[in-house]
């Protein structure tokens, strides 16, 4: 109520900033994910122009999100549009971060991108097709993330791509994923992992083998994946026999592109 009862700047911001502290407690006060309160934050991730009120906010519903009795909530106040708006923007690495978190607890959600579609769509009066060109812009600044390559940023990266892996798990987006360059980005980053080798864990290749095991279940892009060299990169992975989970989906996106010829051939060399 102090936030929204002033225009002064530093005192939003102090609202703003307890808000997201208190979110940061286990079990927090239920007062703080109030309609008041989420739309006093929002106000904050409108503000881009402010960048350390922008932060607060994003901060905000990235810790929200782990709640999952929220999600509903965050789901219907398009929350989603606004996160991805503050990754396209490319802001500074920690907005970007509580952002790409903040995704990655949503987009298990099943309204995720049907509610921000929607609401695009419906908001600026648009058609089918420019309802697909604000899926493809949802997702566009995601795939992008994984392209950055550094280690340093393994926790971002991770992150965008569970939220593409929950994305790609819905047919009709497969579109977005594979045209250029956002399939070639793909490809890289399941090929040559950051996080490959010793104690370095493999939750990125997972996570990657998941998403192309998504894309692999739509036939309509099989041969495209196949051109492409995903079959290829998929024999190597293979040596993760160890980790059944990368295993059974690497196992899983060969038998899927196995009903074309040219990839039944490859199989038998192999």
């Amino acid at each position: 109520q102090i936030g929204r009862s002033t225009r002064d700047t530093k005192t939003t911001l102090n609202a703003a900033t307890s808000l997201a502290h208190i979110t940061e407690v286990l079990n927090c006060n239920e007062e703080v994910a109030t309609n008041e309160a989420i739309d006093f934050m929002i106000d904050m991730l409108k503000n881009t122009k402010d960048l350390k009120h922008h932060r607060q906010g994003c901060r905000y519903f990235a810790n929200l999100s782990f709640y999952k009795e929220h999600r509903d909530k965050l789901i219907k106040k398009e929350i989603a549009t606004f996160l991805l708006k503050a990754i396209d923007g490319k802001l500074d690495e920690e907005t970007t971060k509580h952002s790409a978190i903040a995704l990655t607890n949503l987009s298990s959600h099943k309204d995720f991108m049907k509610q921000s579609t929607n609401a695009n769509a419906q908001q600026n009066g648009e058609n089918n097709h420019q309802s697909s060109r604000v899926e493809k812009w949802m997702i566009k600044p995601l795939i992008h993330l994984l392209d950055s390559g550094q280690l340093h940023k393994i926790n971002l990266i991770q992150s965008a791509c569970i939220t593409l892996c929950n994305m790609a798990s819905k047919p009709s987006l497969h579109k977005h994923f594979v045209h250029e360059p956002e399939i070639s980005t793909i490809k890289n980053c399941l090929a040559n992992p950051i996080d490959k080798g010793p104690g370095k864990g493999n939750e990125l290749t997972r996570f990657m083998v998941k998403l192309v095991c998504n894309l692999t279940k739509n036939p309509e892009y099989l041969s495209h994946l196949l051109r492409k060299g995903f079959l290829e990169i998929l024999f190597d992975l293979l040596n993760h026999e160890r980790e059944k989970e990368i295993f059974g989906n690497v196992v899983t996106a060969i038998a899927y592109l196995s009903v074309q010829k040219e990839a039944q051939e490859k199989i038998i060399k192999n």
